[in-house]
C-alpha cells in the first residue's frame, strides 16, 4: 500500500530520479519520506535507517538554495542541485573531480 501511495504522490510522470523538490515540499513529512524511500528502493539502493532517512529529507528540504546537500547511501549519492534531487553512483561522483 505504501508503494501505491508513493506512486500516487509522484503524479503522472514516470516515477524515477531526478525528483523535483516541489513534489516533496507539497507532501507531509511522512509521505515525503515514503516517496523518497520508494524511489531509492526502485534503484536497488539499500534503504537507510528511519533516522537517516529523516535527516536526508531534512537536509534536502531545509538547505539554503545556494547549498547542494549530498548524502551517500552505500554505492550511491543523493544530491540536491537547482531544485532537483539526483541519485548518482558514488564512482561517477569521484570521476567528476
Amino acid at each position: 500500500m505504501l508503494n501505491e501511495l508513493a506512486i500516487a504522490d509522484y503524479g503522472d510522470a514516470p516515477v524515477e530520479f531526478p525528483l523535483n523538490m516541489q513534489k516533496l515540499r507539497d507532501l507531509s513529512e511522512p509521505r515525503a519520506r515514503n516517496l523518497l524511500r520508494y524511489l531509492l528502493a526502485r534503484q536497488n539502493v539499500q534503504i537507510p535507517s528511519e533516522a537517516r532517512m529523516r535527516e536526508a529529507l531534512r537536509q534536502m528540504l531545509e538547505a539554503d538554495a545556494d547549498r547542494h546537500p549530498a548524502l551517500v547511501f552505500g554505492q550511491y549519492r543523493l544530491l540536491r542541485r537547482r531544485g532537483w534531487i539526483y541519485l548518482e553512483p558514488v564512482a561517477a561522483c569521484a570521476d567528476k573531480r
